[in-house]
């Protein structure tokens, strides 16, 4: 009952227009998610993730580049469709420092990624803390 769908490689009112068919032709209750792939710039996410929001998508994987959690912030704050951090978790560092700045509202937990089992387990534990959801994956 869910699709994710990889998106920012092609111009973003194609990629936008594109989900938005594809959630209206699966209609509202199957669940929609995109993965921007950091591709989108903070002006680019806030013209997209508006329209994706209220094309009934739920999730918006990564929409910014790693480096930028401020945008990712701002974003999070913004919008009322699930932001989710994944490239900018790379341990319980950067877990803790998104989650104090309420930088995504899903954690995407990789055990590479994180460092290794223990690390995914302490990345883990700041969301659960945060009360920050959270997706497992790998890379």
């Amino acid at each position: 009952n869910t699709f994710k769908l990889k998106i920012g490689s092609r111009p973003l009112q194609h990629d936008v227009d594109h989900v938005i068919a594809i959630k209206k032709a699966l209609g509202a209750d199957i669940s929609v998610r995109v993965d921007v792939n950091r591709a989108w710039s903070e002006l680019e996410c806030i013209q997209g993730i508006q329209q994706l929001q209220d094309g009934g998508i739920d999730l918006i994987e990564q929409p910014c580049a790693i480096q930028n959690t401020e945008a990712l912030a701002r974003l999070t704050r913004r919008f009322d469709v699930a932001i989710m951090a994944d490239e900018a978790l790379t341990g319980p560092d950067s877990a803790y420092r998104i989650a104090k700045s309420h930088g995504a509202d899903v954690f995407a937990v990789k055990i590479e990624q994180s460092g290794g089992l223990i690390e995914a387990c302490e990345v883990a534990k700041v969301a659960g803390l945060a009360g920050i959801d959270l997706y497992g994956g790998t890379m």
